[in-house]
């Protein structure tokens, strides 16, 4: 299956985003993120800042998944969801990848803050 070219230093990964049993392909390189659905069709593209860390899943519900960053030097935190649109809520002030949490009606945003500390927010 070929997607396109990528550099050497690019990063890929295989996941259900979207919760329809259906592979995406998730590749973050040069700067840009790019998923593409099993058909090999362009689901969505971002531009990213090249301070941004590299990009980890994060469960939104049960069933999907969004793609999270934490950009240093602006010490922000970007989450998208799986049409490529910011998550309600996001941006977030932060300086590490993170984690939600679904408590009740409230989504909680967990990340290391430094010196041996854990950052706590809410959204929703």
């Amino acid at each position: 299956m070929n997607l396109g070219k990528f550099s050497p230093e690019h990063y890929f990964k295989v996941a259900d985003l979207n919760g329809d049993s259906e592979p995406e392909f998730i590749f973050c390189d040069l700067n840009m993120l790019q998923v593409f659905n099993y058909k090999k069709e362009k689901i969505f593209e971002q531009r990213i800042a090249p301070s941004a860390s590299r990009p980890k899943l994060v469960k939104l519900d049960s069933d999907q998944f969004g793609v999270g960053f934490c950009f240093s030097d602006s010490e922000q935190l970007i989450l998208f969801d799986s049409k490529g649109e910011t998550v309600e809520g996001f941006p977030l002030s932060g300086t590490s990848l993170f984690d939600l949490i679904n408590v009740k009606d409230r989504i909680i945003v967990c990340s290391s803050g430094g010196e041996n500390t854990v950052t706590i927010q809410t959204i929703n």
